[in-house]
This record gives structure tokens, C-alpha cells and sequence, in this order.
């Protein structure tokens, strides 16, 4: 699959041991309308730790014929990854204080416990607005709402 620089996005942060390391996509799922999540890992492992990007075309159909006629293994590529549920800006006329990619902090608050996680956000969102984020080690998901700049809160 070719894409262009304007094509990507990074969703998490991309640490590599020396400089243009050989990069492969691991998997590709289709997320939203004409965007995709790739999973991207260095060639030789030891060079740096896998990280997200988002791939974007002009509509839906661009984005589909391209993760179908992807050299990724039958099964994983065109996964639609809307078989979750899809969060949308609750606020959508506040403006955004965390954005897709940034590191933030996590606050899991209940009665007897307080956690605080270090996370990526893979949305852009205002105060009050409910995003998806993943944790640092990229092993869970959250739907978090943002309270203010870089940092967002899961009610337990």
C-alpha cells in the first residue's frame, strides 16, 4: 500500500533506537468513514516499539479498495473496527485542548481508589468531550471525558 505524507497521522508516539529504521505495517482496520488505524513495527524489533498511525483517503470507498488490495494477511486487513462503538465530540463547539496522538494523563476515580495512567489520545476533544484513548502500553482502551488540557477522567 503507497500513501502519502498528508495521508498519515500519528496516533502514538514513534521511538526508534536509530535514525529511518525499516518500518512494516502489522495489521490495518478500517476506522470511521474513510480512515484507517495501522499498527506499524520496526523490521528488526530491537529498533523501536510498535506504534499507531492513521491513514486518511478522500471517502470510504478509497479507504476500503486500498486496505483490500493490501499486502496484509487475509482476515485482519478491512476490519471494520466501527464493530465497537464510535465516539463523537459530545461538545462539539468547544475547542479541542487534547488532540489525536498526545500523551495525557488518565484519572480512574471511585469511592476508595485513584488512579492516575499515563495515556495516548486518539481523538482530538474539548473540555466535557467523550474520547477513546489508549493506555500508554497500548494493551486497553478507555472512553474518557476531557477535563482540561492533557488530562481526562474515567467515573468508576
Amino acid at each position: 500500500m503507497r500513501v502519502s505524507a498528508q495521508q498519515v497521522g500519528f496516533l502514538s508516539q514513534a521511538v526508534a533506537t536509530q535514525e529511518n529504521p525499516e518500518l512494516m505495517a502489522v495489521r490495518a482496520d478500517l476506522w470511521g468513514n474513510s480512515q484507517a488505524m495501522v499498527l506499524m513495527r520496526c523490521r528488526n524489533s530491537g529498533q523501536c516499539i510498535p506504534f499507531y498511525v492513521s491513514l486518511r483517503w478522500p471517502d470510504a470507498a478509497a479507504a476500503s479498495q486500498a486496505l483490500r488490495n493490501s499486502n496484509l494477511p487475509s482476515g485482519i486487513a478491512g476490519t471494520a473496527m466501527n464493530s465497537r462503538p464510535v465516539v463523537h465530540a459530545s461538545h462539539p463547539a468547544e475547542p479541542a485542548v487534547v488532540r489525536r496522538g498526545e500523551a495525557a494523563t488518565l484519572v480512574i476515580q471511585g469511592e476508595r481508589l485513584r488512579l492516575e495512567l499515563p495515556v495516548i489520545c486518539l481523538q482530538d476533544g474539548g473540555v466535557g468531550a467523550r474520547i477513546r484513548v489508549m493506555s500508554a502500553d497500548r494493551k486497553k482502551n478507555y472512553v474518557a471525558e476531557v477535563v482540561s488540557t492533557k488530562l481526562l477522567k474515567l467515573g468508576m
